[in-house]
């Protein structure tokens, strides 16, 4: 049980429209392809006896994105009883209750997701497809029930956001973030203006910098 995560990647290639920004597509292209399950356990079961490490992170775009794929991958992981403990990226629409068990029986601690934006106009300026706020919600919870760390990832100052669509998003995000929402709260309460993103930290308060303008700076 090593501190050392292995990347892994079973498959490459993501066809969403997520493409007008995302890189995935510009460096993968958008056709999917798949190394077999036997060739990923193979590679599993080396890193295990060589590094001692139970640990993995697989770097695929849409991890879930071919169902059938996936259950065959986790079912070998269980079957051969390889015990280890990994983390994904996917999309939401890629996960239900049935696949949520497999992925947790099989290993899975931490999910990467995209949120982005919880504003619908927002979205369709970027060409982002997703499922609607209320089933984001609810799988995110059905997620966190069955002790997977979620991960979200928004993005900022798109071509259509403004004042309004931004406190909404912080106010969307408080009602999923567990460890530091009451800095979302405070933002929204004591009206922040938000100013910059860090590239680095991966601490919230570091990557949200805020400035509040007092009365006699305005």
């Amino acid at each position: 049980n090593s501190k050392t995560t292995i990347p892994l990647s079973a498959s490459r290639g993501c066809p969403y429209s997520c493409f007008h920004y995302c890189t995935y597509p510009l460096q993968q292209g958008r056709k999917v392809r798949y190394r077999s399950v036997d060739n990923i356990i193979k590679e599993i079961k080396y890193w295990i006896k060589k590094l001692k490490t139970n640990k993995f992170i697989f770097r695929d775009p849409v991890f879930s994105i071919n169902r059938k794929y996936t259950v065959s991958l986790c079912e070998q992981i269980i079957r051969e009883n390889l015990k280890i403990e990994f983390q994904i990226e996917t999309h939401l629409k890629n996960l239900d209750d049935e696949l949520i068990v497999l992925l947790k029986h099989a290993g899975l601690k931490m999910i990467y997701i995209g949120i982005e934006s919880s504003s619908p106009n927002v979205l369709k300026g970027i060409n982002r497809f997703t499922v609607d706020n209320d089933q984001q919600y609810q799988i995110i919870k059905k997620l966190k029930k069955n002790g997977i760390i979620v991960k979200s990832m928004f993005m900022l100052a798109n071509p259509d956001d403004n004042e309004e669509t931004i406190k909404k998003f912080i106010i969307s995000i408080e009602e999923n973030s567990d460890p530091r929402k009451d800095i979302f709260k405070k933002a929204v309460q004591e009206n922040w203006t938000l100013l910059t993103m860090s590239k680095t930290s991966p601490k919230l308060e570091d990557v949200f910098k805020f400035l509040t303008i007092g009365e006699e700076e305005k």
